[in-house]
């Protein structure tokens, strides 16, 4: 079975949702959330979010690597696109009815008023 090659033209539309992505990142938003962005703004497939979280992934984890002065800042965490997460918030498997985001989001009367607490001794 072989796989099918890009287009040039397909080459193209993803090199430019990647810098999509890489602006968002630069200006201060997280991997997953830019890559969330963009795909939902793009309207992308499952696969094609896929395809650019693993490129950017790849991408920022060379950079990282290529411009690294020692092995100890080559060893150091930086950010990549947790890809569960972007799919999870974009192709959720049950979508959240209107009362379960309620629930999810109400606060606990317990935490509602003030409590006293007891002395420590």
């Amino acid at each position: 079975m072989t796989m099918a090659r890009f287009s040039s033209a397909n080459e193209h539309k993803l090199a430019g949702i990647i810098d999509d992505v890489t602006r968002l990142v630069e200006s201060g938003e997280s991997p997953t959330d830019a890559v969330f962005k963009v795909a939902t703004a793009k309207q992308l497939s499952r696969g094609h979010v896929t395809l650019v979280a693993h490129a950017y992934n790849n991408g920022a984890t060379r950079h990282h690597l290529g411009n690294a002065e020692s092995c100890l800042s080559k060893a150091s965490a930086f950010p990549l696109v947790d890809l569960p997460k972007v799919l999870d918030r974009m192709f959720p498997e049950k979508p959240k009815t209107a009362a379960t985001k309620f629930h999810e989001e109400a606060v606990s009367p317990e935490y509602q008023g003030a409590r006293e607490l007891p002395l420590l001794v």
